[in-house]
């Protein structure tokens, strides 16, 4: 009879810790979710003009091309994510975007020949030859 009390201990320990692991994956997926949130939402909100169509940039209007993630953790927790995003614009320049969640995100035009490696077959060049006057890198 004792070894049927320690087996039914075993199970209901066995069952809880199960429990606490599926509620432990779900705190982390609604925490990844808001980390997310916030990075799109800095990427949505980012606009900057120019005179120049080629160099104009408004999250809202751009396409997005390729979203490089990773989570962040520290002592097994997850503390955020970095969130580097490619995006093109409708004159069909290249962008990357690279957020911050303590601040202004990391910002750039991206050069044709660059976006063509990084991107691989998600690069869409350009219908003619101006590629070769892409705006010169700041």
């Amino acid at each position: 009879m004792h070894w049927a009390w320690t087996l039914a201990v075993a199970a209901l320990v066995a069952w809880v810790g199960v429990l606490m692991w599926r509620e432990q994956e779900r705190v982390e997926a609604r925490r990844l979710q808001r980390f997310r949130h916030a990075a799109d939402q800095q990427f949505r909100q980012l606009v900057v003009p120019s005179a120049d169509p080629r160099l104009h940039f408004d999250g809202m209007q751009v396409t997005e091309v390729m979203d490089e993630e990773s989570l962040r953790y520290l002592n097994n927790q997850l503390i955020g994510i970095e969130l580097t995003r490619y995006a093109r614009n409708e004159a069909g320049e290249y962008f990357m975007f690279v957020h911050n969640p303590e601040g202004t995100p990391f910002f750039k035009h991206v050069e044709h020949r660059i976006a063509k490696v990084v991107l691989g077959e998600r690069y869409v060049p350009l219908p003619d030859d101006r590629h070769a006057r892409s705006p010169a890198p700041r």
